[in-house]
């Protein structure tokens, strides 16, 4: 069984329509959109937030199989690429600099 962790990537597999609690506003999420898991809510419940699409920054609850462990490299990279995007040209040699340091740096002290 693979386990996702707090910080992956993942991409859905299917349409998917989605209420929003508040507004009651429906929003499609399209096969192929991706989001990030944000944080386990309990065993086999975990809380995605939409990054791409319609629904682009709805938070959902989905089902599946949650490790408590944080995906540091998915973490560092998305770091990384806004570093580089906001503060420096779009070098790939320097982001993978930047995301191997923010990596280790997660793997030492934080995670």
């Amino acid at each position: 069984m693979e386990y996702m962790k707090i910080g992956q990537g993942l991409e859905f597999k299917e349409d998917l329509v989605v209420t929003a609690a508040l507004s009651g506003s429906e929003k499609l999420i399209k096969k192929g959109d991706k989001g990030i898991v944000t944080r386990k809510i309990r065993e086999g419940q975990a809380e995605v937030k939409v990054t791409t699409g319609a629904a682009n920054g709805k938070l959902l609850i989905i089902e599946g199989s949650i490790s408590d462990d944080y995906d540091v490299e998915a973490i560092a990279r998305r770091l990384a690429l806004r570093i580089t995007r906001e503060f420096l040209d779009s070098d790939e040699d320097i982001q993978k600099e930047i995301q191997d340091l923010i990596e280790a740096s997660l793997d030492d002290y934080y995670l």
